[in-house]
């Protein structure tokens, strides 16, 4: 008998799932919202997502390979850092593992990140609190709240194009993600495409995951992503995979993944972290995950019963920036660009100038394959 399947719980209830990893049975949280029309539309517009595809390749996209027999199924990935520069951020390739300079992503695509982190700060200040409360010398939790302090989550981001035949759901590549997506922010840009997760909320699956593989309980879930649809979460603790609908080029789906940027220094220390430690720093975050869906109201209306208003409701939840806020920040940032791409412009001059260095080429290998041969050390 295969999984139950079941559509967005997240949209109609607030059940706190458990979700299957490595450490042992963990708090699973999934935040679903919608961008504004308008924030949309200004997403969609950028440049940087009207590339065309014969010119992908020179704005840093490379062709993936996670479904070897669908040959039919074209996927297109680019990797670049979300932080409020225009210079380069040396940090882990999600795909292939080694350290390498990220390039900035466009400017408002990067606006739109930083305006994220602005309008969450209070909540991420609250993980960072209580992280820093932890054992000092807990790895994992050290590296998190580096991330955290220097506005390095959400900031290393794989942008995916996808398009040609369907990936049914059937065919999900299910995974768990590595470290980086601690926290994670998914942003639909354009096209369809389902995420599918598994979870329980049996209140006897954390007993039962350490008998069995196939625990009670443990349902298949479907969240639809649609063009502005954006989600937080901990996939490194969430096993998942996603199905892609039949698309051509005009109407491909696009979707950026927001991770944590690590470097490769910072990767390695977090490894080395016991499944304890693991646990540990996991719960705290699936904890704090846990309060962002909505702000607790009393039954006198005022929540935890206490004199809130409705900025502060606002928050305490996760919330997405309106176009407003993002083109703020825009505008901060595009003197920073313009110098930016005058400088880029004459060191490529001098590129052209000088003998072609020799391309090296690296094979298209499956996630779960890289995943599979680059593993966590075991405590």
């Amino acid at each position: 008998m295969g999984p139950k399947l079941t559509k967005s719980p997240s949209k109609r209830n607030e059940e706190q799932y458990l979700g299957l990893s490595r450490f042992g049975a963990l708090p699973i949280n999934f935040i679903q919202h919608t961008l504004d029309s308008d924030l949309l539309s200004f997403l969609q517009s950028d440049p940087f997502f009207q590339t065309p595809e014969e010119n992908l390749t020179k704005v840093g996209y490379s062709q993936a390979i996670d479904y070897p027999d669908l040959t039919g199924h074209i996927y297109y990935e680019g990797y670049y850092h979300g932080r409020a520069t225009y210079a380069p951020y040396n940090s882990v390739h999600p795909r292939y593992g080694f350290d390498f300079d990220k390039p900035p992503a466009s400017l408002r695509l990067t606006s739109f990140i930083e305006a994220l982190r602005r309008v969450n700060s209070s909540w991420t200040d609250e993980m960072i609190s209580a992280l820093k409360n932890m054992s000092p010398g807990n790895p994992a939790a050290k590296g998190l709240v580096t991330v955290l302090e220097e506005n390095r989550h959400f900031a290393d981001l794989s942008s995916q194009i996808h398009f040609g035949d369907e990936v049914p759901g059937t065919r999900a590549l299910f995974h768990n993600d590595a470290p980086n997506s601690f926290i994670h922010v998914a942003l639909s840009i354009n096209g369809r495409r389902s995420l599918f997760w598994k979870g329980s909320n049996d209140p006897d699956f954390a007993e039962d995951v350490k008998v069995t593989d196939t625990p009670r309980g443990y349902i298949t879930h479907e969240e639809k992503q649609m063009p502005g649809s954006v989600y937080l979460s901990s996939p490194y603790i969430v096993s998942h995979g996603v199905g892609y609908r039949k698309s051509s080029w005009d109407d491909r789906i696009i979707a950026v993944q927001c991770r944590c940027l690590f470097t490769g220094d910072e990767y390695d220390a977090i490894h080395k972290a016991t499944t304890e430690e693991w646990q540990d720093t996991m719960t705290i975050v699936s904890d704090c995950l846990a309060r962002r869906r909505s702000a607790p109201v009393s039954s006198s209306g005022d929540a935890d019963g206490s004199d809130t208003t409705e900025a502060l409701r606002e928050n305490y939840i996760f919330r997405l920036p309106t176009l407003a806020e993002v083109l703020i920040v825009h505008d901060e940032l595009l003197p920073v660009w313009n110098q930016g791409d005058e400088t880029e412009n004459q060191e490529q001059e001098q590129r052209e100038e000088s003998p072609p260095e020799q391309e090296v080429k690296l094979p298209p290998v499956s996630l779960l394959q890289f995943m599979k041969q680059n593993p966590p050390p075991e405590k």
